[in-house]
This record gives C-alpha cells, structure tokens and sequence, in this order.
C-alpha cells in the first residue's frame, strides 16, 4: 500500500534527479552506482513494508531506521569519496577540533 506508493515516488524523484544533473553537467552515475542505489531502495521498501506501525512515534522510527538503512549502506558500499564526506562533515554543526 503505502510504502509501495512511497518507494514509487522516491524512484520517479531520483530519476528526474538523475536526469536533470546529466542534462545540467553532462554527466551520469555509473551502472555499480545505481545498482547500489537500487538494492538500498528495495531493502528500505522492504523494511518498510514489513514493519507496521501505529501513532507518530512509530511512524518517525520506522522513517529513522528507513534512512539509517539508506545511509548506512551508501557508507558501507564506499559510494561516498573522501572529498564528498568532508563536505558532508563541514556541514555539520559539530565542534571542530582546534575551535571552542
């Protein structure tokens, strides 16, 4: 039902991204990356789906631990490099070492 609507929009959603960045900057993901992305949309769908919830708490779990899962596995397929995590880190608004 409604993860399998929710899993539909988010595919549409990357591929109109994925179009958009090629038609932009020419470029276009390489086919291990988007079987990478692939795999971790069915896993989170599948997660999703067999995983009921009632009330707002356990819907804001179950969307946690749906994006744990997405991110988590994007770190632990190395899909990030080194400059792109340092980005992601300056983002953050966590002390710095050297800075008080």
């Amino acid at each position: 039902g409604a993860a399998a609507v929710t899993t539909a929009s988010a595919w549409l959603g990357a591929l109109v991204m994925v179009l958009a960045v090629h038609r932009r900057w020419a470029v276009f993901p390489s086919g291990l990356s988007l079987a990478r992305s692939a795999a971790l949309t069915v896993a989170s769908y599948l997660l999703a789906r067999a995983w009921p919830v009632t009330g707002a708490l356990g819907l804001v779990l179950k969307a946690l631990a749906a994006t744990g899962l997405i991110i988590g596995g994007y770190l632990l397929l190395r899909e990030f490099n080194d400059r792109e995590l340092a980005l992601a880190r300056s983002l953050l608004p966590w002390p710095r070492k050297g800075r008080r």
